[in-house]
């Protein structure tokens, strides 16, 4: 088995909103992972109406939104 760990953007998170497999880490627009943490979705929406821009520091994990 591959083990890999994406990091993605350019499709708002908010897209995932009835996904089964995954949740939000920190509330609505926020990052959203899989159940196996290894994929991530970074676009929380900051060109939208209550978007914010997410950054994830790819060391510690520590989550920033603006």
């Amino acid at each position: 088995m591959t083990q890999y760990n994406c990091k993605t953007g350019h499709t708002d998170s908010s897209y995932q909103y009835n996904n089964p497999h995954g949740r939000y880490l920190d509330g609505n627009h926020s990052i959203w992972v899989n159940d196996l943490e290894n994929v991530y979705m970074l676009d929380c929406g900051c060109g939208l109406p209550n978007g914010r821009l997410a950054c994830i520091c790819l060391e510690t994990g520590e989550r920033f939104y603006a």
